[in-house]
């Protein structure tokens, strides 16, 4: 079933902030969950990543909870519809033109946004809950997510 709020951390809810991680990084940078929904996600964020900027944003819209079908995203201003999907499990994959877009809820009930294009994940963990992760440095374990 494609409800989107199966691929997000339960606490994430519209007009959130998070924290933004890279791969297996400490915190890069932050932003916010615009909607939260089963049929509706937009997020934002922005990030400093060896001193270069980077800010962007996907929304997806669903048209039903079907396991597979076609959606509509949004993805840093670039509007796609009809872009194919499909669930495996934990995991949404999305085909946007030229890139492939992957959101999951992964281990400690993390918000992961995988692109393909460049091979990157990123990590949304809401502000406002506590990360044991965040004090030590480090981040989840990424492993066998490719």
């Amino acid at each position: 079933m494609a409800d989107l709020l199966q691929f997000v951390n339960s606490a994430l809810h519209s007009g959130q902030t998070v924290d933004v991680y890279l791969n297996r990084t400490p915190q890069i940078g932050d932003g916010a969950t615009d909607i939260v929904a089963s049929l509706h996600l937009k997020l934002h964020g922005r990030a400093s990543i060896l001193g270069r900027q980077f800010a962007g944003e996907v929304e997806i819209v669903m048209p039903d909870l079907s396991s597979s079908g076609t959606c509509r995203v949004v993805f840093n201003g670039q509007v796609a519809d009809g872009c194919a999907y499909q669930t495996n499990g934990s995991q949404l994959k999305i085909r946007f033109p030229g890139a492939e877009i992957t959101l999951m809820r992964g281990d400690k009930s993390w918000t992961w946004v995988g692109l393909d294009r460049p091979p990157v994940w990123i990590g949304i963990w809401p502000t406002s809950a506590g990360l044991v992760e965040e004090d030590l440095g480090g981040g989840p374990d990424l492993t066998g997510l490719e």
